[in-house]
């Protein structure tokens, strides 16, 4: 039923009435099917939801992120300070050392990036 229009009941009302009053909460019965219109949107896979007889188990698929978006927006981040570390990508990012390295070999072979001078001191410049 969680997946359609349905009658909300709360289960713990002190929870639901406190995330309520703080905002969290915009309109009883419409979390779920906001988290699935969301989803839907942005192209993810849609969550699995299991009830059992005592409460509800949510599962949130992990999916894999958009190579040519990271790509663009590793581009343009060193872009703007092409003196950029890979640490500093990956913090920006959110995405591992090991596979900021593995986007930036990418670039170079693709002729989008290139390194000038030495590993430590030296810059990258985005081919335009």
């Amino acid at each position: 039923m969680l997946k359609q229009v349905h009658p909300s009941k709360r289960r713990n009302t002190l929870i639901a009435n406190a995330f309520f009053r703080m905002g969290f909460i915009e309109a009883w019965g419409r979390g779920f099917l906001l988290i699935r219109e969301e989803l839907a949107k942005e192209g993810f896979p849609q969550h699995e939801i299991i009830e059992f007889a005592s409460g509800l188990q949510v599962t949130l698929y992990n999916y894999p992120k958009s190579k040519e978006k990271s790509k663009e927006k590793i581009l343009i981040i060193i872009s703007e300070n092409p003196q950029i570390t890979t640490s500093e990508l990956s913090d920006k990012t959110g995405l591992s050392i090991s596979g900021i390295e593995k986007i930036i070999r990418n670039l170079k072979k693709e002729g989008l990036l290139q390194r000038v001078g030495a590993a430590k001191g030296g810059h990258w410049e985005v081919a335009k």
